[in-house]
């Protein structure tokens, strides 16, 4: 009996230290994703300052979008619309903060969700007034959209449920009562110093992140192991 109860008891410990491993390498692999991400998108910087390739070849417009050329709706994703070294600073902090909150599937549902929810609600916004009046949004049809400000403002959206959370809990720390206040400023500025079309997709992409950040499952069976910031699936 008591053999038994201490093969069961290694055998318990031996399934927690695989379990823990395995948490700990998808951790590790959903970080690399999005730093992958963001390597990539200073890398179509340089290839678009050496002019290698154009915002041209890259953006999406409703016009592309019309005409089933749907993988701009990736490709736009990887282009710095504004100043590269303080946009991809800010994406990168952001991105960081919440897959160390959250989890790198947390990032990437509020990465997808809130540009690719940003674009084609704002596209189809711009469909419906075109049926109206062609005239109306004629000068928007074939501008170039594009910019990793959909995902920065997604990510922020995310990263404000957090805050909330925490300061509801009593948990609430410096950053997430800076947060609280810096999140929603973001989404203001994003929306009202824009252009409409994209200054729309930068509010819907924020209220994407929100939802999502609110509904997608952080741990499944179970807490977060100490010192893991994230992964990139839940299994």
């Amino acid at each position: 009996m008591e053999y038994g109860g201490a093969a069961t008891g290694a055998r318990a410990n031996n399934d927690q230290e695989l379990t823990g491993a395995g948490v700990t390498r998808r951790a590790t692999l959903g970080a690399a994703s999005v730093a992958a991400y963001l390597i990539a998108v200073a890398l179509v910087e340089l290839l678009r300052r050496a002019e290698v390739v154009s915002v041209g070849d890259l953006a999406a417009t409703p016009d592309a979008i019309a005409d089933l050329k749907l993988w701009v709706l990736a490709t736009s994703a990887f282009i710095v619309s504004g100043p590269p070294v303080l946009e991809l600073l800010g994406v990168a902090i952001a991105a960081a903060l919440l897959v160390r909150r959250r989890s790198a599937g947390t990032f990437w549902a509020c990465a997808v969700t809130g540009h690719v929810a940003g674009t084609l609600i704002v596209y189809g916004s711009v469909g419906v007034l075109w049926l109206a009046s062609h005239e109306t949004v004629r000068s928007v049809l074939d501008r170039p959209d594009y910019g990793v400000s959909a995902v920065w403002l997604a990510v922020l959206g995310a990263l404000l449920v957090c805050a909330i959370d925490a300061v509801r809990a009593g948990r609430a720390s410096s950053i997430d009562r800076l947060l609280i206040v810096a999140c929603p400023l973001a989404a203001l500025i994003g929306f009202a110093f824009f252009p409409l079309l994209s200054g729309s997709e930068h509010l819907v992409a924020f209220l994407a992140g929100m939802l999502v950040a609110r509904i997608y499952p952080v741990w499944r069976g179970g807490s977060v192991p100490p010192g893991v910031g994230g992964r990139l699936f839940d299994p």
